[in-house]
């Protein structure tokens, strides 16, 4: 597992935010390079937030995979 810090724009509290997204490791067939998929994340204001997990604008927003 790996986690990076995005940030963007929070449409709820309508500020730059930052979120650390968690990434696990996927297996690739054929290659000697690593791969990474989001999984989850951590916002200091998710239990104010209106939004649920997976609708999370940061979230979404965040590369998918390296």
């Amino acid at each position: 597992m790996k986690t990076k810090r995005f940030k963007n724009l929070c449409p709820h509290t309508n500020s730059e935010m930052e979120i650390s997204v968690l990434y696990q490791e996927v297996p690739m067939t054929g290659t000697l390079t690593r791969h990474f998929k989001k999984v989850d994340f951590t916002c200091p204001k998710f239990s104010e937030c209106p939004y649920d997990k997976r609708d999370c604008a940061l979230f979404r927003s965040a590369q998918t995979s390296f």
